[in-house]
């Protein structure tokens, strides 16, 4: 992949440099059973409201991001009604949201150094059976907000061996 776009095959993908977007999303995946590789490279976006680096659309299950930076976006990843994604070896850096999973099971967010302005992780109600584990969060800095937070209606996730460190107020946040 050498510019944005959306992901509407499945297969596997390979960024072969780094992308920009103003304005919109830059990555929409929106088909199951995708391998995206950013292959070291970044996503870079504006700080528009409702804007990702990667989008994930609704529904979308069985995808893994790994191996790159995510930065300058409102949010890094966003999604909603999601199954069976795999979020590892990504640098999130210098967006306003990091991983923001509006409902969402079986995912498993590993080994990501998370440096944000308002929510490290979010996932929101009936979200199960994920994995939260090896994340470095750091650098929330607005009131009322948390490194990692999980909403109502949500059972069997594993939260553990997580670096919450350097923000400015609470770690981990399970609403009920």
């Amino acid at each position: 992949i050498s510019s944005c776009q959306t992901i509407s095959v499945a297969g596997n993908y390979q960024l072969n440099q780094s992308l920009a977007s103003s304005g919109n999303s830059c990555i929409t995946i929106n088909v199951n059973n995708v391998i995206f590789d950013l292959n070291g490279f970044s996503i870079s976006n504006s700080t528009n409201i409702n804007t990702a680096n990667i989008e994930l659309s609704l529904v979308t299950n069985n995808v893994t991001i790994t191996n790159g930076t995510l930065n300058n976006s409102y949010y890094a990843i966003h999604g909603t009604s999601l199954s069976g994604i795999e979020i590892s070896r990504i640098i999130i850096s210098n967006n306003i949201y990091g991983i923001i999973i509006n409902s969402g099971t079986n995912f498993n967010i590993s080994y990501n150094n998370i440096n944000v302005k308002t929510q490290g992780i979010f996932f929101g109600s009936s979200s199960n059976n994920n994995i939260i584990r090896w994340n470095n969060i750091t650098g929330i800095n607005s009131s009322g907000t948390y490194a990692i937070q999980l909403h109502t209606g949500g059972n069997f996730n594993d939260i553990s061996y997580n670096f919450i460190y350097n923000n400015y107020q609470i770690g981990i946040g399970l609403l009920i």
